[in-house]
């Protein structure tokens, strides 16, 4: 998913695909889908065209390693059309990864800066907050530890600097202090669920004021369910409509059957002046939900006097 720009779906070496380039690519798919239509096959789906797109682009600028996020297999993603990816072993890190992650010890949890030690490397850091994030970059150690099975030499130095430099837009990003602003993707259950166990590991005992937005198919009732008891304040807003945003009012009537204090607003605008009307120096500012008007929220606070 992307927050503030289309192109970021498809990235070579931390650079979004060129505006050119993808039109360049569109042209030519958009081609190919003529020619399977006209034969009278059903046209491609968006996800088959964006696949197809990345494929063509990595190829294009000679990728040696792809990263790609594939979905789980659903018959509306494209999991099944990569070949020879080690899905077994990917799989099996997976469900080994609780496994994994209590090997990370000495673990100092952090807003700025997280610190842990797995197995010969000690006192590993990254810059990226989250509970959850300890978890990330045990699963990224033991991908690298294949990686180098498989003839792929990666040094201890690189390793280090790759983890200290990992940013990822959306999840669990502190965006202003005092108070802290922080914004996080959370759109479902188990991003929920994630979400309450870094509220509490970081803020306990903080007041807290949400802002939350969603869209009308997520599993928002689960979502308030698991982390209304947090919140001191809730603000619901309503993501863009054409990309299936809930109705502020239709989240906060939903909010309200557990949480007596709710606000529906007009806007991310509005939302992000009570916050800060609400919030003293001392408490958080909590935005999650729909990475859909998550973008526009961080270039308000980013570019407001007040955070």
């Amino acid at each position: 998913p992307f927050i503030f720009d289309y192109r970021e779906k498809i990235q070579v070496n931390e650079r979004p695909i060129t505006q050119k380039d993808l039109c360049r690519g569109v042209e030519l798919i958009q081609e190919a889908c003529e020619k399977i239509t006209a034969q009278g096959y059903p046209h491609p789906t968006s996800f088959d065209v964006e696949m197809t797109l990345a494929f063509w682009y990595f190829q294009e600028r000679q990728c040696d390693l792809v990263l790609l996020e594939t979905g789980t297999g659903s018959p509306e993603d494209d999991a099944d059309v990569v070949q020879n990816i080690g899905i077994d072993t990917i799989r099996s890190i997976s469900m080994d990864q609780a496994a994994n992650v209590a090997k990370a010890t000495a673990i100092r949890y952090g807003l700025e800066r997280q610190r842990f030690n797995f197995d010969e490397y000690k006192n590993l850091e990254i810059g990226m907050a989250g509970k959850f994030q300890i978890e990330y970059a045990v699963l990224a150690l033991e991908t690298v530890k294949i990686l180098m099975q498989e003839g792929y030499p990666v040094k201890e130095k690189a390793i280090r600097q790759g983890l200290a430099k990992a940013k990822w837009q959306g999840s669990f990003n502190v965006i202003g202090k005092k108070p802290f602003f922080i914004v996080d993707g959370a759109c479902d259950e188990d991003s929920a669920r994630r979400l309450a166990e870094s509220i509490e590991v970081y803020f306990t005992n903080k007041r807290i004021i949400y802002i939350m937005g969603v869209l009308h198919d997520s599993e928002y009732e689960k979502m308030i369910a698991l982390t209304h008891k947090y919140a001191d304040q809730i603000i619901t807003v309503t993501p863009p409509r054409k990309a299936g945003g809930l109705e502020a009012y239709d989240l906060a009537v939903e909010v309200a059957k557990v949480h007596p204090q709710v606000t529906a607003v007009d806007s991310p605008e509005e939302a992000v002046e009570i916050s800060r009307l609400l919030a003293g120096k001392e408490d958080v500012i909590l935005a999650f939900g729909s990475l859909s008007y998550l973008g526009k929220l961080i270039k308000l606070v980013k570019g407001s006097r007040y955070f």
